[in-house]
């Protein structure tokens, strides 16, 4: 018999609802391991900040090097073009996944006093502690491998349902 696993390798609670990514030690994982990755020792750019909207947090971001024989004009341009996609990629990721702690009810026993008061996530992990691929996770979800997988697979999963739906006829961007 295949039961669904409750908990994590580590003993974490999987989330209710949502079908839980199993590891595998001896096949190995599918994706890359979900390491955090601290930003203190990167030398390849200088750090800046971007604050996308007044109520969304400051995201740290590294501009890309200028490449040989580019003019100014041309790698303004590429740092713009670079950290708009930065802000738009982070922004969506950040939203998607305190949507879904919302949703799976982590707000009421999440550490944060903010989200607690606001019945909502609203809680951000450190960029600098977690790297940027981490801090997308609101800091309610534990530091597991098989439940960040398990977040970050519902929100993919949802992200390709709205694709699908706004491509389809009748979808947002149909004419009419």
């Amino acid at each position: 018999m295949d039961a669904t696993p409750t908990h994590s390798k580590l003993g974490n609670p999987y989330p209710r609802g949502l079908p839980p990514v199993v590891i595998d030690p001896y096949r190995g994982v599918a994706r890359g391991p979900l390491q955090p990755e601290p930003l203190t020792g990167c030398r390849r750019a200088p750090l800046r900040f971007v604050t996308p909207r007044p109520h969304h947090p400051d995201l740290p971001f590294f501009p890309p090097p200028r490449q040989h024989g580019q003019t100014d004009a041309e790698w303004e341009a590429t740092v713009r073009d670079s950290e708009r996609f930065h802000v738009d990629v982070t922004v969506v990721m950040l939203h998607a996944m305190r949507l879904l702690a919302t949703h799976l009810g982590n707000p009421a026993s999440c550490a944060e006093g903010a989200c607690r008061r606001r019945r909502r996530c609203c809680g951000l992990r450190d960029p600098f502690t977690f790297g940027l691929n981490l801090a997308v996770l609101p800091p309610c979800v534990p530091p597991d491998e098989e439940i960040m997988w398990t977040y970050f697979e519902e929100v993919r999963r949802e992200l390709r349902h709205l694709v699908a739906g706004a491509k389809a006829p009748g979808g947002a961007d149909a004419e009419g």
